[in-house]
């Protein structure tokens, strides 16, 4: 008998380690996604690892960032202190460093703030990046509704927090788990482009747009990457607490990312910064940027190549 009490000391530990929920998936996912619609403002942090991505003029062979701020009104007001590191394609030696942060309002207005840039010293062909950082650098810029450059910094969907149990299948149940101290459903997810198509158009609709097509008839969809995941949602609140996804995209591009989200609704203010100067439009308008700041050739070379 006694031989037999450390295997019954184990057995709340195992059980603990192995629940299953009594619900189904799918009324988690239904539950899950009325809780999310209702959410205001949560605290987000988390990481991304990318490969073979280009973000503005800058090609990373692979990088990190990493990412901390509030999101507010559902995710249409959005602040983030954001940190890149990695390797440009241009060499194994060939690494960055970036600092920066990122406001978006509304969807409409984004504000960029470049906080500080290092570059490999060794490698000459980073002087222009780094002229330019020497420029940008300390201020807030604003991003035109229109800007080239607005499109390439990719920033956040509004709906991005809704978008993760409204879009998903759930490809294995992992039971309950704990997370920081809460029971969390665990689920293995994949993104369902079908889904996918019908949550963009509703919200495309609600803004009196409609779904692009292409010239063979096909919607946007159907060129939409792959993306498998997990989510960990409160078994008691339904709120999503942390999710991680891997996204292939068509074109070689990959990234890998986890983000998780806590106190939610308690507010935190984000407004724009009072000091922003207009970001250039164009390339030729940094082009001139860069010569009133006393910029070198060597710059104006990676602006007219």
């Amino acid at each position: 008998m006694r031989r037999s009490l450390p295997a019954l000391l184990l057995l709340p530990l195992l059980a603990a380690c192995s629940r299953t929920s009594n619900l189904p998936p799918e009324v988690v996912l239904e539950r899950t996604v009325v809780a999310n619609q209702a959410v205001e403002s949560a605290h987000v942090e988390g990481t991304a690892n990318v490969q073979n991505l280009s973000l503005f003029a800058v090609n990373m062979k692979e990088g990190v960032l990493r990412f901390e701020g509030d999101m507010q009104d559902g995710g249409r007001q959005l602040f983030l202190d954001l940190n890149l590191t990695g390797i440009m394609t241009d060499g194994d030696r060939n690494t960055m460093e970036a600092d920066a942060a990122l406001i978006v309002l509304d969807g409409r207005e984004t504000y960029v703030r470049l906080n500080e840039l290092n570059v490999s010293e060794e490698n000459p062909a980073n002087d222009p990046m780094r002229q330019i950082a020497a420029t940008l650098a300390g201020h807030w810029w604003s991003l035109s509704p229109v800007s080239p450059w607005k499109e390439a910094a990719v920033t956040p969907d509004p709906h991005f927090l809704r978008m993760q149990s409204e879009t998903v299948i759930v490809v294995r149940d992992n039971g309950i788990k704990s997370l920081d101290g809460r029971d969390v459903h665990l689920f293995d997810v994949r993104m369902d482009p079908v889904k996918l198509q019908a949550f963009l158009s509703s919200q495309l609709a609600a803004s009196g747009a409609v779904m692009e097509e292409s010239s063979t008839g096909t919607t946007v969809v159907t060129n939409a990457p792959d993306a498998d995941g997990s989510l960990w949602i409160d078994t008691k609140t339904y709120l999503l607490h942390k999710a991680r996804w891997i996204v292939r995209l068509k074109n070689g591009e990959s990234v890998e990312f986890t983000i998780s989200f806590s106190d939610h609704q308690k507010p935190v203010a984000i407004v724009p910064p009072n000091d922003a100067l207009p970001f250039p439009s164009n390339a030729s308008d940094l082009l001139q940027l860069l010569q009133t700041q006393n910029a070198t050739e060597s710059a104006t070379m990676l602006i007219t190549d």
